[in-house]
């Protein structure tokens, strides 16, 4: 008796379907989730994007900030500008700025920050190395514009740099004309008038590299740090000696202050310079900068000051599905002038609490 093979039965027209509808979900599944997976990826990487910036900016103007306060309560710098010979605070607060000044692109309602520090080393960009500047007044001296300062060693210090002369309650602030001599030596100070806030230079005072930086968000939502010839908000575009842009996606800076006593010991608004004629009043008008809210006598109750930065990714964060765009963190307060106002980005605010009473000027 002959056998026959069986015929192979092949798929059924409803088991196809099944079959197919099966696979669809799971290659569904599949490229959804490595969407999602790209789509976390790209966050991430925003996020941390973000995170560098925001810590590099507000790291270094808090490094700056916590260098400003002479070592006493009323952190006070004795400068002679064309406004004439004065005292003015360490550090300077301009509140809401209106911008619309060409040569200082300040970003519209943000604050801006005036920081006067010093150190014994200051970065050479010349030779790429650090260079140490470390000197003490050798005699006495009456008057920085009549006189050569004798210092212990001039040993770091160039002509054109700033120097603060004086120990840690107050301290002169002048730009060198000229260095004669090494150890001991004499720096020709640039300046018109008395500096010195006690009518002189004593020996032993410091004598040690000096910066004036302004901190501002300029209009490509930048935090620039301008380097300044004068230890006061600029009434010309002279007067900014160099800008660096410190942090990319800066959308806004607000500064608070915590002041002694009473009511007024919580964050809020630092105290506004109020007196009619007021020297730091009318230079605040002619720089373009709004308000400032610190001057000699009020520094003095100044104790914490309180830093907001709100940065954002570079990119926008982008679905490649056609989905809507991820808002990742807080949004922002100020609108960019270049980004799109309806794109979604990773945000992040960064609070920073610095107490400017606490450290010496110029630990380094």
């Amino acid at each position: 008796m002959l056998r026959t093979r069986p015929i192979p039965r092949g798929f059924t027209v409803l088991e196809l379907m099944v079959t197919m509808a099966v696979m669809a979900v799971v290659i569904a599944g599949l490229t959804v989730a490595m969407n999602d997976l790209g789509r976390l990826s790209a966050v991430r990487r925003l996020i941390t994007d973000v995170q560098g910036e925001g810590r590099a900016g507000a790291g270094r103007l808090q490094d700056d900030l916590r260098e400003a306060s002479l070592g006493s309560a009323n952190g006070v710098v004795v400068a002679a500008t064309a406004f004439g010979v004065e005292p003015r605070p360490a550090v300077q607060i301009f509140d809401n700025v209106p911008g619309g000044v060409a040569w200082l692109p300040v970003k519209p309602g943000t604050d801006a920050v005036l920081v006067v520090s010093a150190g014994t080393r200051v970065w050479d960009p010349v030779t790429g190395t650090v260079r140490a500047v470390q000197a003490s007044v050798n005699a006495e001296s009456f008057d920085a514009a009549g006189q050569p300062l004798s210092v212990t060693s001039t040993t770091g210090f160039q002509p054109a740099q700033h120097v603060l002369v004086g120990n840690y309650k107050r301290a002169g602030w002048a730009r060198i004309v000229s260095v004669t001599g090494a150890a001991p030596g004499t720096l020709q100070l640039g300046v018109a008038g008395n500096i010195f806030p006690d009518g002189k230079a004593e020996v032993g005072a410091l004598v040690r590299a000096a910066f004036a930086r302004l901190y501002y968000v300029n209009l490509e939502d930048e935090l620039v740090a301008a380097e300044m010839l004068v230890p006061h908000a600029p009434s010309i575009a002279a007067q900014v000696l160099a800008s660096e842009p410190v942090a990319r996606g800066v959308e806004n800076l607000q500064v608070d202050c915590e002041l002694d006593g009473g009511g007024l010991g919580w964050f809020q608004g630092c105290p506004g310079v109020i007196a009619i004629g007021n020297t730091i009043a009318n230079e605040s008008a002619a720089s373009g900068l709004a308000n400032p809210r610190l001057d000699a006598t009020s520094i003095a109750s100044l104790r914490t000051v309180s830093l907001s930065v709100v940065v954002r990714s570079r990119d926008p964060v982008r679905s490649e599905t056609g989905e809507p765009p991820l808002a990742v963190g807080n949004q922002s307060a100020l609108n960019a002038r270049y980004v799109d106002p309806s794109a979604a980005f990773a945000r992040r605010a960064y609070r920073i609490s610095v107490g400017v009473r606490n450290t010496s000027l110029g630990a380094l």
